[in-house]
């Protein structure tokens, strides 16, 4: 209950603030300019930033790797793509119109991660997900593939400071990572 309603209170003074220098307005011009254009250099190179920072700082919010999605380009061209479709919520920091991009283009599963999984008295190395709680102890993630997943604590909070529009879009989405997909 407590986890609930510092949820609550998070999300109450949040609001639906854009912070930093770019708004995904700004961001879609460059997007949009020609190939071989500065604008097209200054888009590649600002959607590659927020992709590397949030590498480093282990704050990724999608399920991309280097095997789906392997160039600059093509990053770009999902982020162009995205704030053309969605031209209503290019009013949103750069940096979260392009992880809100990705988030899209690469979402992951909620699933359940069953911690401390023992036999025979050893730790199991590969930790176990399902898409259904079970009897051990565990946590509710979002599961990329393999032993990847994103903190659903983590994932949960940068989601609620979106717009209502993109919080409405992904509420059962974000629902699951609170209560699970049982």
């Amino acid at each position: 209950m407590k986890k609930i309603i510092t949820l609550l209170a998070f999300a109450l003074i949040s609001g639906n603030a854009s912070a930093g220098f770019w708004n995904g307005n700004e961001l879609h011009q460059y997007c949009e300019s020609d190939m071989g254009s500065v604008g097209t250099s200054f888009c590649q190179a600002y959607v590659s930033a927020v992709i590397d920072t949030q590498e480093a700082l282990m704050t990724k919010r999608s399920c991309h790797t280097a095997d789906n999605l392997n160039t600059v380009g093509q990053a770009r061209d999902i982020v162009r793509n995205w704030s053309k479709a969605n031209p209503q919520f290019r009013s949103m920091s750069a940096a979260d119109v392009v992880s809100v991009s990705l988030f899209e283009a690469y979402m992951p599963k909620v699933r359940w991660m069953q911690n401390g999984v023992w036999e025979d008295g050893e730790e199991k190395r590969a930790v176990e997900f399902s898409q259904s709680r079970t009897d051990g102890a565990g946590k509710w993630v979002a599961h990329c593939s393999g032993n990847i997943y994103i903190d659903a604590d983590d994932l949960w909070f940068w989601m609620i400071t979106l717009p209502d529009g993109l919080q409405d879009r992904h509420e059962a989405f974000m629902k699951g990572l609170l209560y699970g997909t049982d």
